[in-house]
C-alpha cells in the first residue's frame, strides 16, 4: 500500500493512509492502543499545517525534496503500524520490540519537524528578504531612469513626456457661470 505513492510531490494521500492505518490498528490491537492514540493527535495536529504547506509549495512551484523526506518517513511509519497490527498479544517480545519502534517514530517525526522545520523557515526567510533587497534594487533602477529622463527633457516634474498633463491655468472667472452665480447670492 505504502510503495504504490512513492512517485510525486503529494503529500495528502501518503498522509491520509498513515493515518487511516494508525486509527485502525489503534482501534483494532488493544496491545498499542496508547501508542496509536498518541501517534494519532501528533498527525492530526501537524496535518492542516502540512495541507497549507503543500498548497503553497503548489502555487510557488516550491521544493518538493522536504516533502519527499516526509513522505518516506510517512510510508515507513505506515509499514510499522501494519507490522504492529500483526503482533499476536501473547508476543511481548514483539510487542515490546515494535512499542520502542512506534516511540522512535514518532520522535523522528517530531524531530523532523522541529529542526526540518525552524531551518526550513530560515531559509525561506533568508530567500524572502534576498529577493525583496533585489526588488528593491530593480525598482532604484527604474527611479533613477525616469528622474534621469525628466531632468534631460527639462520637467520639474519626474516622469516627463510619460503621463505629463500640461499646467491648466484657471481663469477668474468661467464662461457662462455669471447669471446662475448671480441669482444664487
Amino acid at each position: 500500500m505504502a510503495g504504490s505513492l512513492v512517485g510525486g510531490a503529494a503529500l495528502g494521500p501518503v498522509f491520509d493512509i498513515f493515518l487511516k492505518s494508525v486509527i485502525d490498528v489503534g482501534v483494532r490491537v488493544a496491545t498499542f492502543r496508547s501508542k496509536m492514540n498518541h501517534l494519532k493527535m501528533t498527525l492530526e495536529y501537524i496535518k492542516p499545517v502540512f495541507e497549507d504547506i503543500e498548497n503553497l509549495n503548489r502555487k510557488l512551484e516550491g521544493r518538493d525534496q522536504e516533502i519527499e523526506l516526509l513522505k518516506k518517513q510517512l510510508q515507513d511509519g505506515e509499514k510499522l503500524v501494519l507490522k504492529c497490527s500483526k503482533a499476536k498479544s501473547y508476543d511481548m517480545v514483539k510487542i515490546w520490540h515494535y512499542s520502542r519502534k512506534l516511540t522512535k517514530l514518532e520522535n523522528s517525526l517530531l524531530q523532523f519537524f522541529q529542526m526540518h522545520g525552524l531551518l526550513c523557515g530560515w531559509r525561506d526567510s533568508k530567500r524572502s528578504l534576498g529577493m525583496t533587497v533585489e526588488n528593491s534594487q530593480k525598482l532604484d533602477k527604474i527611479c533613477s531612469f525616469f528622474e534621469e529622463s525628466s531632468l534631460n527633457a527639462g520637467s520639474s516634474r519626474g516622469f516627463s513626456g510619460w503621463s505629463d498633463v500640461p499646467e491648466f491655468i484657471v481663469p477668474d472667472f468661467f464662461v457662462g457661470l455669471q447669471v446662475p452665480l448671480q441669482e444664487l447670492k
